[in-house]
């Protein structure tokens, strides 16, 4: 199981989490849950960054005909201390310079493990990333690949041993994902401004990548927009989502359907793109309106629909950071994008998603789908009564979930504690009624004023 142990990093003082198919950071404003999961992001996907970027330098290399790039980059891959200086390099790339002092672990699975650690703003990294029997044998893999290139000035077999390398770091990591996202609040800014803004933001974000000035926020806003332009394209050029499930067949026209269906309560319309521009037919009365002129929330939801859809109809494992997904929506249209967020999850055994929330909302959302699936795990018979309530494509696993809530004190002391009942299976009854009972009892205490009024009379 993966975890991530985290000492003095931002608002963070000593907290370990357990990351599951499903993690849930629910607390309130500036208690760190953005940094936990940005945190996470990191450590899921600087290995394969490491990897795509020597894999580069070594086609780079052999392209230019470079030897010198060339053995740098075999002694980056198979030489820990060469990987070190790369994951150090992401580090300051993605979170700049950090003043205090701190230490993270993150483990891949038991064994396999990476931690940082900053004593005298010098970071010290460790861990079984690369074990000494793997660099013994990519040294061999890739002495073989370079001596059949210098030897016959091919590099065919070096290029397929690089992969061969790849895929046995891949496999060892559990769930093996090699695409991830992390879904930025503020998701609107991709919707509710003019193609010209957008174009100039994008433009204006992809100078200071290339003059590595990007903050941590600036970076995800550029891959989720990277994101965005890929799924715009795609989407125009099937026609929308009709288009697309058109082409799919069996199980996955089914599931597209279900998003379909899904995305247009949550939108209240249907979603079309076209050379014209992306757009909702609203319900009943078929008028259409720009995406650009619509309501915040369906702005916000568009983005996240459209990549489930897009994630489902690949079937690629996929991690999914997404950052209140809530964000301006009702209720009801919260209990539907969980429920999209489930579908997702349940397509592929290695999928993982992790969410940052405010909302009871969405807790309550996801502790029905854990229930439906536990009241079916103890009376088999009332499955089909549970389904038609809750359709079994939604059901969650409580084994699949882990769920935390982040606070601070009067005193500003940081606490993380898990909120999931594993007994039960489910999330924890008195924390989805707190804020009820904080509402009530403020009620109940105007109340009982109320009621003296009449006495008085």
């Amino acid at each position: 199981m993966q975890k991530i142990i985290i000492k003095n990093f931002g608002a963070i003082k000593d907290t370990e989490i357990e990351i599951k198919k499903v993690l849930i950071l629910i607390g309130e404003q500036a208690t760190g849950k953005s940094t936990i999961a940005k945190l996470i992001y990191f450590f899921k996907s600087v290995l394969i960054s490491t990897l795509n970027s020597l894999l580069y330098d070594f086609a780079y290399g052999i392209l230019h005909l470079e030897n010198n790039l060339i053995n740098n980059a075999g002694l980056s891959f198979y030489n820990f201390s060469g990987f070190t200086n790369f994951v150090r390099l992401s580090f300051y790339n993605f979170f700049g310079f950090i003043e205090q002092d701190f230490e993270v672990i993150f483990f891949y699975t038991e064994d396999i493990w990476l931690k940082l650690k900053s004593d005298k703003e010098e970071i010290s990294i460790e861990g079984t990333i690369f074990t000494e029997q793997f660099r013994d044998y990519a040294n061999e893999k890739l002495d073989e690949g370079l001596n059949h290139y210098y030897s016959f000035g091919d590099f065919s077999l070096l290029e397929s041993n690089l992969y061969t390398l790849k895929d046995i770091i891949s496999n060892t990591l559990d769930p093996q994902q090699l695409v991830s996202l992390f879904t930025i609040a503020g998701r609107s800014t991709t919707v509710g401004f003019s193609d010209f803004f957008e174009n100039t933001f994008y433009a204006d974000l992809k100078i200071k990548e290339n003059d590595k000035i990007l903050t941590t926020d600036q970076y995800l806003m550029l891959e989720f927009m990277n994101n965005v332009l890929s799924l715009k394209g795609f989407f125009k050029k099937y026609g929308g989502f009709e288009g697309l499930i058109q082409l799919a067949q069996g199980k996955t026209k089914a599931q597209l359907t279900l998003v379909k269906e899904k995305a247009e309560k949550i939108l209240k319309g249907k979603y079309s793109i076209t050379g014209d521009g992306e757009k909702l037919i609203l319900n009943n009365n078929e008028k259409s309106v720009y995406l650009s002129d619509s309501s915040s929330g369906q702005q916000e939801a568009i983005r996240i629909i459209q990549d489930v859809f897009y994630n489902i109809r690949s079937h690629k494992a996929v991690l999914r950071i997404i950052e209140e997904p809530e964000a301006h929506l009702f209720p009801t249209a919260q209990k539907e994008l969980v429920e999209l967020f489930a579908l997702m999850v349940n397509d592929n055994k290695d999928n993982q998603l992790i969410i940052t929330t405010h909302s009871p909302y969405i807790l309550t959302a996801f502790n029905n789908l854990l229930f439906a699936n536990r009241v079916v795990e103890y009376n088999s018979s009332a499955k089909d009564e549970v389904n038609n309530i809750i359709p079994s494509e939604f059901w969650l696993q409580a084994k699949d979930c882990s769920v935390y809530s982040l606070s601070r004190d009067e005193k500003y002391v940081h606490n993380c504690e898990s909120i999931f009942d594993d007994e039960k299976g489910i999330i924890k009854q008195n924390y989805l009624d707190t804020v009820s009972e904080i509402l009530g009892s403020e009620f109940n205490a105007l109340y009982k004023i109320h009621a003296k009024t009449f006495k008085r009379k």
